[in-house]
């Protein structure tokens, strides 16, 4: 797997944080369908996540999809056009954010954080000691860590990403799609210990990426995917649940 510099991770991302990007993200379709994968991961699990920092937070829409489930949100990224939009569309006296890499360099923030959430973001990242280190730096002692990110448990979900990285130019060279187990030992090596892992997004994650257009129709295939995910959930139990786009593990130190 190729590893690509912070360098060409920004130049990367920049490239594709711009108004259109925001556009498209803004979709009435899409929007319902990422709220409804927010609604599933987060909310359900808590309704009061106090201090939350988001890292690799983008333009920040977890901050105004969570809401008002928190007291204070962090969001950090690499990238300074996402970060430009994230503070233009959500940017408060409770919401900042900032620019910083976790992986590769130690952390001088003083924040102390109730909750540290990666969504979406961490398959794009290296594992490094750094990371480790400064995320348990920054959160307090009885800290909460979920971690939401797609994994390689499904045969064909695995070859549509494959022949998606062939074709859409936002995929970078070096995502990693997690072994849920394998990720658990890592945590666990690294001083945090798995209360709760959940499996969900059998239809609805890959059609949240993208704008469903024009509007109307957008609005009807969301709700359309979601009673599908809805029937999914009920019926595909034990071994079948690990057919999903995506999975949550949920932490403490």
């Amino acid at each position: 797997m190729k590893s690509l510099t912070e360098k060409k991770q920004k130049e990367h991302y920049n490239q594709f944080f711009d108004k259109e990007f925001v556009r498209n993200h803004q979709n009435k379709g899409s929007s319902i369908l990422k709220e409804e994968l927010v609604n599933n991961y987060y909310k359900k699990y808590s309704k009061n996540y106090k201090d939350v920092c988001e890292i690799g937070c983008g333009i920040g829409s977890l901050s105004h999809q969570l809401k008002p489930h928190y007291k204070t949100f962090l969001g950090i990224d690499i990238s300074d056009k996402a970060l430009n939009l994230a503070r233009k569309l959500h940017g408060s006296k409770k919401i900042k954010f900032i620019n910083t890499n976790l992986c590769t360099k130690k952390s001088r923030m003083n924040n102390k954080f109730d909750t540290i959430i990666l969504n979406g973001s961490l398959h794009h990242m290296p594992l490094t000691k750094t990371f480790f280190y400064n995320i348990n730096r920054i959160s307090k002692k009885d800290a909460t860590f979920i971690f939401v990110e797609p994994h390689n448990k499904n045969f064909l979900i695995n070859l549509l990403r494959n022949i998606r990285k062939k074709i859409d130019k936002t995929y970078t060279e070096d995502q990693v799609f997690f072994d849920p187990e394998i990720f658990k030992k890592t945590l666990n090596k690294n001083g945090l210990k798995v209360l709760k892992e959940k499996y969900y997004g059998f239809v609805v994650p890959p059609f949240a990426e993208v704008p469903l257009k024009p509007q109307f129709f957008g609005f009807l295939v969301a709700k359309i995917l979601i009673f599908m995910e809805l029937i999914l959930n009920f019926i595909m139990v034990g071994k079948l649940r690990k057919l999903t786009w995506l999975f949550g593990i949920y932490c403490k130190k």
